[in-house]
């Protein structure tokens, strides 16, 4: 995703978690909307500024596709 984009988003109000998982939003099978929603408390550092939301957008990504390629292998 551009910088342009990104700065986009944040003045529209989009945090970094959101703007991680919208950009997969898609590869998970979900809208745009439904991403930005599942991570929405996760803005602003958790909302205490210590722990970055970009991480932990990518990290509930990174989640629900190891979560399917597991379900994959057991069925």
């Amino acid at each position: 995703m551009e910088k342009e984009k990104i700065a986009e988003l944040f003045m529209k109000g989009i945090d970094c978690s959101q703007v991680v998982a919208g950009a997969f939003a898609e590869e998970l099978g979900i809208t745009q909307e439904e991403a930005y929603k599942m991570v929405a408390g996760f803005g602003g550092g958790m909302g205490i500024g210590e722990t970055c939301g970009a991480v932990v957008g990518a990290m509930i990504v990174l989640g629900i596709v190891i979560q399917s390629i597991w379900n994959r292998k057991i069925s």
